[in-house]
């Protein structure tokens, strides 16, 4: 975000954080998706998770970071691609579950064999990934490669663009 002159948006659990080059802005709803799905379920979750892109989604200059989730509802993917560019930040089953570590604000990974859940819940979702503009395998890569590897993607997505207009 930062090297595009861009806003950060992340609602990862409803924590939603705007950081700007010089400014810090944290607008802070509790973590509170594991009371939502206990309470409520994963549907009413999924729609809240959609009311935010679609909020998010009218704004210019964010880069907004969802679940891997969101991207079930074509609503969602119609809405982040509307002005946006979709990248999906791909990692081993193994990868995931080793960073998700002990995190329990995360229902849906709330078991004891997360790799498998995650492998299972990589291939019900792969369709839906294969709508994004940019995918970037993070395996194995530093955040600052895999942030270089999304520009290199952008750069060549706008080119690709603005070629065909």
């Amino acid at each position: 975000a930062l090297a595009l002159s861009l806003i950060f948006a992340e609602f990862n659990a409803f924590t939603l954080v705007f950081a700007g080059v010089s400014i810090l802005v944290i607008f802070f709803m509790p973590r509170i998706s594991p009371s939502i799905f206990k309470r409520y379920g994963e549907e009413r979750f999924r729609e809240i998770e959609s009311e935010t892109i679609r909020r998010f989604a009218k704004q210019q200059g964010l880069v907004v970071s969802t679940g891997g989730g969101s991207l079930l509802r074509s609503e969602n993917v119609y809405n982040l691609k509307r002005t946006g560019v979709l990248v999906c930040l791909t990692a081993s089953p193994e990868e995931i579950a080793r960073r998700v570590g002990d995190e329990r604000h995360r229902p849906l990974l709330n078991v004891p064999d997360r790799a498998e859940v995650v492998r299972e819940m990589l291939t019900r979702r792969s369709v839906s990934y294969q709508v994004s503009d940019i995918t970037v395998d993070t395996d194995g890569k530093s955040v600052d490669d895999a942030a270089r590897e999304v520009l290199d993607g952008f750069w060549r997505f706008a080119e690709e663009w603005k070629g065909s207009r």
